[in-house]
Parts: C-alpha cells; sequence; structure tokens
C-alpha cells in the first residue's frame, strides 16, 4: 500500500517538475541599440527604455550601457513594444518585437535612432510622457 501511494507521489512531483521547467523555457530576451541622430553620444550613458507587453498593462524598464546597447533578459513570449524614454530626448524608437523561448532577439531596425530636445535657458529639459 505505501509503495502505491510512494508512486503517485513521485508521479505528481515529477509532473510538477516539468510544468515548472516548461514555465521557465517559456521566456527570451531582446537587445538593441540606441543611438542619437546627429551622432552625439546617449547622455548620460544609463538611459531608461520602457517595455511595455502589447496587449497587457506590463511595463519592464531596462536601462543602456555606455554605448546604448542594452539587454533585458526573461520577457515573457510574445509581441512587445519598445518605447525609447529618456530625459531630454523626444519619445522615440517605438518598435514592435516579437520574443520566442530561449531566443535573444535583436531590435530592427537597429539602432534605435533618438533626437535630443534643445531645453531653453534656465530649463532642465522636457520630461517623458507616462504613455
Amino acid at each position: 500500500m505505501s509503495l502505491k501511494i510512494f508512486t503517485r507521489v513521485a508521479g505528481c512531483l515529477s509532473l510538477l517538475l516539468l510544468i515548472q521547467a516548461g514555465a521557465l523555457a517559456q521566456t527570451g530576451a531582446v537587445k538593441g541599440r540606441i543611438v542619437v541622430r546627429n551622432g552625439d553620444r546617449l547622455e548620460p550613458p544609463n538611459q531608461r527604455i520602457r517595455i511595455h507587453l502589447s496587449g497587457d498593462y506590463e511595463i519592464i524598464v531596462a536601462r543602456t550601457e555606455k554605448d546604448g546597447t542594452f539587454v533585458v533578459p526573461k520577457l515573457k513570449v510574445g509581441k512587445w513594444l519598445i518605447k525609447v524614454m529618456a530625459r531630454d530626448y523626444k519619445q522615440e524608437g517605438v518598435v514592435f518585437v516579437s520574443v520566442f523561448s530561449r531566443r535573444t532577439t535583436e531590435v530592427t531596425p537597429s539602432p534605435i535612432i533618438i533626437t535630443r530636445v534643445e531645453k531653453a535657458a534656465g530649463t532642465s529639459g522636457p520630461r517623458p510622457s507616462r504613455s
């Protein structure tokens, strides 16, 4: 009798492990690069990027490296919207990208080009919109 119970418990645990492994496999990554339209470096270099899951309210915030590159790991499989939201820059670089299981998708077109907003004297410049 106890062997039968042990077999059932072991079977349930095996099933749970398979389900969990499958759930972990349902993520991928996105990588890309952001540059300024006139060729200047992105300042400051650690800019924030907002990534939206299409049709969902999930938002992930990523940061760029000094050269404008970014990698966003562990994204759910699906179609994502990338918006570059950076202080003193126009909100540009709206790109849709498909994320596939266990793969890194490169954002195209690459690089994403953004435009610096000239700020008036004595102001800190426009803030990016929250959309």
